[in-house]
């Protein structure tokens, strides 16, 4: 069950904000994360990793949309007549198209097949994230070093607090807590900082599996890497 969760911590991650962020039905959003699940196994992108990054108001629009997608996939509702009503989804999905008429398409095996996963997948994976949501929030929120990252600039090419800001925040939605840059005198370049994120999923997207990141802001490189806290190193006593 542990190497389930661990394989599973983006999606995890993703439950999480579904029904503790966004409050969302515990059963319903088992079903969108499933019907997510599903899609990338039919090789639609990895489409959780693109939707973890994204601002909660979006991540409630597309959940919403999936709820659409599952009633198309139910055999016992009658289809809808339009086949736009997940534009957002459409626009995630680069790689292959994508409409209702696709899930109309798979009635006969599809929502059998989102229920397996449902069963094999989200509830053993997921089944601790609902119950513990409010004890891992007030976690996460004492332990700030789990959500930063320390950001280092280029001598010579200055970049300013608003740049990091408006940045991170037209990539990912409103995803910085707090940023603090180096402290100088007046007159000289900060040649670091340390960014505070809402959530740690955030860290996640912005390394992609490295160690470290690099973005290019207004021309300026800009280095990122998780924020490691320095420990104090105890010094052992000698007895006399």
């Amino acid at each position: 069950l542990r190497d389930l969760r661990g394989f599973h911590s983006i999606d995890r991650d993703l439950y999480r904000i579904l029904v503790k962020d966004l409050e969302r039905d515990r059963t319903q959003s088992l079903y969108t994360m499933a019907l997510w699940l599903w899609l990338e196994r039919r090789e639609f992108c990895r489409l959780v990793t693109k939707i973890l990054p994204l601002p909660p108001s979006l991540i409630n629009e597309l959940a919403d949309e999936a709820l659409i997608c599952l009633r198309c996939l139910d055999p016992r509702i009658p289809p809808l007549e339009s086949s736009n009503e997940i534009p957002l989804t459409q626009g995630l999905i680069t790689n292959r198209e994508i409409s209702l008429p696709y899930f109309l398409q798979n009635r006969s095996t599809g929502l059998q097949q989102i229920e397996a996963i449902v069963t094999g997948v989200c509830i053993p994976a997921f089944s601790d994230v609902a119950e513990s949501t409010t004890a891992r929030s007030n976690e996460s929120c004492s332990k700030e070093s789990d959500r930063t990252m320390f950001a280092t600039f280029s001598k010579g090419y200055p970049v300013t607090e608003n740049e990091v800001r408006e940045f991170f925040n037209i990539r990912y939605g409103d995803c910085i807590y707090s940023l603090s840059m180096q402290p100088v005198d007046e007159g000289q370049q900060p040649l670091y900082a340390t960014i505070v994120f809402q959530r740690v999923s955030f860290i996640h997207a912005i390394l992609n599996g490295a160690r470290k990141a690099k973005f290019t802001i207004n021309g300026k490189h800009v280095w990122m890497r998780k924020f490691i806290p320095k420990t104090n190193s105890s010094s052992s006593s000698s007895s006399s």
